[in-house]
């Protein structure tokens, strides 16, 4: 049966064996069938191909564990139901006798568990586990409180309530599932030693590990307000994410790892050799980020209106990014007009770069930024170097041109931080673009075209 069809009273039909590993999620079946109702063999080796299809879809799905698992939403039902389960203990229902009368207070509870039964297809051995959770005389234990429907609930609520954006809640989600898997894997439960002993076993940089812990308050704060049966199950512990010592990195220190900017000579190599390649698009991002400072995601995002006159000067309107200070105007380099008008002429889309449309979480410069990645790193630089570092070198430059940290941060998109921020971007419109362009065009480099 290796064209995994079998011949029945006359009907074709097409089966397909399931992997342990992935039985659960189709009710504890061994084998998929379904007839094709058809008797014709060349018929039914075409029908069969959307079948073969979803089924192995669903078996992939099942061993990256993206399946909900019916154990954990039936023990996410017990914890909801925690209190009505805790009265009913003198006198519980007998799942096993459905001819006796059911208790009314467990009503809804029976009929969520029943659904759950209903949607995994469950036969009689996982259904009787179920039931067996349901009475508190089964193995099973959930260690963590991580389900899969609840961080799916969750997301929703950050992205669709809150309008957090797609990229952050999804990195949420990850480091939660990092956590859970964690847990499990050492069979801890959680508490705030636990949390400690996780962030000790993780091998990255204390800023990244606080950044774990912002996703986990993030979690937190949500299921405390908007679900009642983890606030009913965890009102005796107090926040296990929250007060944790992380090693400060001593301030004044040299580490390996910082980014530096490029020198001039090495903007005009990068350039250079990206033309070498026949690579414009490579050679044009360079040329931009070195005459304007701007965040390679700002770039890409540049269109031909983007191009406006702010008092008789031409500047970039950079529309968002970052920071409210990212909303800016930076005066064109005149060296950088050539460029841009034939950039604007060879646009299909209006956009000054010709990249892709983002992917998931729409960001245009992701394709883009790993062409410079591999690109910088086939020329010999290394981890130090990268796109960001161009902004680096506009901001060296103009610093040591004695160009006001103001005008400076005007241009770059920074904010000025502290009592600054009051006075200069509170009561302040900030430098002129007369004042901007005076600066800009201290910066200069030896092109070659």
């Amino acid at each position: 049966m290796s064209d995994f069809l079998i011949l029945k009273s006359g009907t074709y039909h097409v089966r397909l064996d399931v992997p342990a590993h992935a039985r659960d999620a189709f009710g504890g079946r061994k084998v998929l069938t379904k007839s094709l109702k058809t008797g014709n063999r060349s018929e039914a080796h075409v029908l069969k191909l959307r079948w073969l299809q979803q089924w192995k879809t669903e078996i992939e799905r099942a061993r990256k564990k993206e399946f909900p698992d019916f154990r954990e939403e039936v023990a996410l039902i017990v914890e909801r139901y925690k209190d009505e389960i805790e009265k009913e203990k003198s006198t519980p229902f007998n799942w096993f006798a459905p001819e006796i009368e059911k208790p009314s207070a467990s009503t809804e509870q029976i009929k969520e568990i029943d659904s759950v039964i209903k949607k995994h297809k469950l036969r009689p051995k996982l259904r009787e586990e179920a039931i067996q959770i349901v009475m508190g005389v089964s193995d099973y234990s959930p260690k963590t409180p991580f389900f899969k429907s609840r961080l799916d609930a969750f997301h929703k609520y950050e992205t669709e309530i809150r309008k957090v954006e797609l990229s952050t809640v999804d990195r949420h989600v990850k480091r939660i599932k990092v956590l859970d898997s964690f847990l499990k894997e050492s069979e801890l439960e959680l508490s705030h030693d636990t949390i400690s002993t996780f962030l000790a076993s993780l091998e990255i940089e204390q800023k990244t590990k606080k950044q774990y812990l912002f996703s986990f308050n993030a979690f937190w704060n949500y299921a405390f307000k908007k679900d009642p049966a983890f606030k009913s199950a965890y009102a005796n512990l107090n926040n296990p994410f929250k007060d944790h010592e992380l090693n400060q990195e001593k301030r004044g220190m040299y580490k390996e790892a910082t980014r530096r900017a490029y020198s001039v000579d090495e903007i005009q190599h990068l350039h250079k050799s990206a033309l070498e390649e026949n690579n414009q698009k490579l050679a044009d991002l360079i040329e931009i980020g070195a005459y304007t400072g701007a965040r390679i995601e700002e770039i890409c995002q540049l269109r031909s209106e983007s191009l406006v006159i702010e008092d008789g000067i031409e500047c970039f309107h950079i529309r968002e990014g970052k920071t409210d200070a990212a909303v800016r105007h930076v005066p064109v380099h005149p060296k950088l007009k050539k460029t841009l008008n034939r950039l604007i002429a060879a646009s299909k889309d209006g956009f000054l770069l010709q990249t892709g449309k983002g992917g998931k979480y729409g960001v245009k410069s992701k394709d883009l930024g790993n062409d410079f990645s591999q690109f910088k790193t086939r020329l010999g630089f290394d981890k130090k170097c990268v796109f960001h570092s161009v902004r680096k070198t506009v901001i060296t430059t103009l610093e040591r041109a004695d160009v006001k940290n103001l005008v400076v941060m005007s241009i770059v998109g920074h904010e000025p931080g502290g009592a600054l921020n009051i006075t200069f971007d509170r009561y302040s419109e900030g430098p002129t673009p007369q004042s901007k362009l005076a600066a800009i065009e201290k910066i200069g480099y030896a092109f070659e075209f």
